[in-house]
């Protein structure tokens, strides 16, 4: 059984999303008119980078998502790109696809998206350890893997609103532990929940060993108690696979899709032939000399965001 990617990612389901718009009363002609108030606003901001002309279908795509990801917000969408520039200039690094896409600890760390959704029409994210050594394990590439995979959504007009995530730590010791920058990881949460505000709908943690509950203290510090608060223990594929469904499922997390090693090569064959996308993009970051003071980015806050009103459109 081969994992069609190519339509995974060039197939939207428009069914879908024209619930959502219609859910957040965005309407065909009005989000048009919000997409090009964003695209001024950009190009009028001196901090932000000038968008390239070649790509504005992608741009145009990626502005109607983070609309819809924002419940039609102008305001909220604009912190979000404000957000996603910010954190492209404060870490550089992760926007090397390359260091990830080739690393020789690739196959070492899975991070898929499947393709069927689950029950509910959630995105399943699956993060997991593949490797008992802690050498493996870097964070950097595991934020560059993250950030390809969900611009190459979208960019592609396809809507991941809702996610499932599942973190498959069998394989954790706790000396990955101190494989994590926590500095960073704090910066990177912080505007990272601005730049793509995704509904989480759980948290799936599969594990076998008891020190992961100590883990999770360490880290809930830097999630919100929302988050915390939907984590959902297992200790068994079984126990899983009952909690959503073997039908979305790789075989070795107790389902019937291919195994999550062979998505997770499947998927950096897709963002390989992408990678010309990714590079024409490192230098699309946000330079802070020229941001304003009445728009400051202390603790990583752009509430403070100035912009055009919009006109209200009635169906």
């Amino acid at each position: 059984m081969r994992i069609k990617m190519k339509t995974q990612l060039d197939n939207a389901n428009e069914s879908d999303r024209r619930l959502l718009c219609n859910e957040y009363k965005m309407f065909p002609e009005q989000v048009e008119r919000d997409i090009d108030i964003l695209m001024h606003w950009i190009n009028k901001t001196p901090h932000l980078p000038t968008l390239p002309k070649n790509k504005e279908g992608e741009v145009r795509n990626w502005l109607e998502n983070l609309l819809l990801m924002n419940r039609n917000s102008l305001e909220k969408t604009k912190d979000c790109v404000d957000s996603y520039f910010l954190l492209r200039a404060l870490h550089p690094n992760i926007l090397l696809s390359d260091s990830a896409l080739y690393s020789e600890y690739y196959n070492d760390v899975s991070v898929v998206v499947l393709e069927p959704k689950a029950e509910d029409g959630s995105r399943i994210l699956i993060i997991g350890f593949n490797s008992t050594d802690p050498q493996t394990f870097k964070l950097q590439e595991l934020c560059q893997r993250i950030r390809m995979i969900l611009e190459a959504f979208l960019r592609n007009k396809l809507d991941f609103t809702s996610f499932v995530v599942i973190l498959d730590i069998r394989n954790l010791v706790f000396s990955h532990m101190a494989q994590i920058d926590l500095v960073f990881l704090k910066q990177v949460l912080s505007l990272g929940k601005k730049m793509l505000p995704l509904r989480i709908k759980n948290v799936h943690l599969l594990y076998t060993a008891s020190f992961i509950e100590k883990c999770i203290l360490i880290l809930k510090p830097f999630f919100s108690r929302k988050i915390m608060d939907r984590l959902v223990h297992h200790k068994s594929t079984e126990s899983l696979a009952k909690s959503l469904s073997s039908k979305v499922l790789p075989k070795d997390l107790g389902g019937e899709l291919p195994d999550t090693q062979y998505i997770n090569n499947e998927w950096r064959n897709v963002l390989r032939r992408k990678s010309n996308w990714f590079l024409e993009d490192e230098s699309l970051v946000s330079v802070e000399s020229k941001r304003s003071k009445d728009n400051n980015n202390d603790k990583f806050s752009m509430s403070s965001v100035t912009g055009s009103f919009r006109k209200l459109c009635i169906d």
